[in-house]
């Protein structure tokens, strides 16, 4: 056991009489506990009992019970809980850290899967958690990060929206030397840590991939505000170019997002944005693209939608792909041939680094760049 062996000794509770002028078993749990902790018997980073033997320990409670108590004992900072590991003593001098983690839809599958990488790091590290969500709204997301030093945060993890400059609060809150970390993008301009996909290496993967399945006259479209997106289209470019094929610039078709109150006003944009593109592509001449590329499986969707409405044949007619494995996409018909980027694992990464800034801020700043994976699908 990697446990202290003052557990072997534990007292059980042996007669329903003394419990009945005894305080709650939950209490009685969460004493025993903080005696041993406080008496040094139990040493910063010992691993406590499972749950399961701390119910034999006491005479078969329940594990309710036994939750409880940890669950106090969690909430004044003295232990902390491992995911998958179990619950251990906290540091004597350990600080509770509150850092902010700025989204932009909490309602959205990718921001979700972020979400829970930050708190699988911080639940373990006993780090607050203060989620701004903008819902969609580029104005609400301005402010959201135009405020974050006027609450007592430490730190924050800032996944921008696309479509909106907030360069300057990112330079302003580097000036003050406030601790963050970008997530999934970054500015040319202003030095920042951040974490990211290899997007570059999404866009060329996948479009070689679909060369190689036969797949000719290429188009691209997408939103070209964000680090992300120009990468995905460089990846494009330069796979298109190694393979000796060409992309004529007026087969690039730039997604052009307007400010968005919401999540439903952006979806409904964007809907506008896909379709009118797509049936200037549809009329081009001499030939029109047999091979779609999006910046994104949203944007891939609409296409599918649209195409399928008008009677074309997706893959036969018109093959499509995406970025970045949504749901919806393994569920649509076809499948969507796209490219898979590990989002819960950067938020981890995103959580790390940002504690580590707050910890300490002289360190130098790195951009953190993780692999994808590219998923080939029915729809090219």
């Amino acid at each position: 056991m990697l446990y202290s062996n003052a557990y072997i000794t534990m007292r059980n509770i042996t007669s329903k009489s003394n419990m009945v002028s005894s305080p709650p078993l939950y209490r009685q749990v969460e004493n025993f506990l903080r005696e041993q902790i406080q008496s040094g018997q139990l040493q910063p980073g010992d691993m406590l009992p499972t749950v399961r033997e701390l119910c034999e320990q006491f005479g078969g409670i329940n594990h309710l019970t036994v939750r409880q108590a940890l669950r106090i004992l969690t909430d004044e900072n003295l232990i902390y809980s491992v995911q998958g590991k179990g619950s251990f003593v906290a540091s004597k001098t350990k600080t509770q850290h509150c850092i902010a983690l700025v989204l932009p839809n909490l309602e959205d599958y990718i921001f979700l899967k972020i979400a829970r990488g930050v708190q699988n790091v911080f639940d373990a590290e006993g780090v607050r958690t203060l989620i701004l969500d903008s819902r969609g709204n580029w104005d609400k997301e301005a402010q959201n990060i135009q405020h974050l030093r006027e609450f007592p945060l430490d730190g924050a993890i800032i996944f921008p929206l696309a479509h909106h400059d907030i360069a300057e609060q990112i330079f302003r809150m580097k000036l003050d030397d406030f601790p963050f970390v970008l997530i999934d993008r970054y500015f040319e301009d202003i030095e920042t840590p951040s974490i990211v996909a290899n997007n570059y290496q999404g866009g060329y993967d996948i479009t070689a991939a679909l060369i190689k399945r036969k797949h000719i006259n290429f188009a691209w479209l997408g939103e070209l505000t964000s680090s992300s997106a120009k990468l995905r289209l460089q990846g494009f470019r330069d796979a298109l170019n190694d393979n000796g094929l060409a992309c004529p610039r007026e087969r690039i078709r730039t997604l052009k997002l307007a400010p968005a109150a919401s999540h439903q006003e952006y979806i409904a944009t964007l809907e506008k944005e896909v379709g009118k593109h797509l049936q200037a592509l549809l009329q081009s001449t001499p030939s029109t693209p047999q091979t779609l590329v999006f910046a994104d499986d949203q944007s891939a969707l609409i296409a599918l939608r649209i195409l399928q409405e008008q009677g074309h044949n997706v893959p036969g007619d018109i093959a499509i792909a995406g970025f970045d494995d949504r749901p919806e996409g393994a569920q649509s018909n076809p499948p969507l041939t796209t490219v898979r980027q590990p989002m819960e694992q950067m938020g981890e990464e995103a959580a790390r680094a940002a504690l580590q800034r707050v910890e300490n801020p002289t360190l130098p700043i790195e951009r953190v760049c993780l692999p994808v994976e590219i998923v080939l699908r029915k729809s090219a």
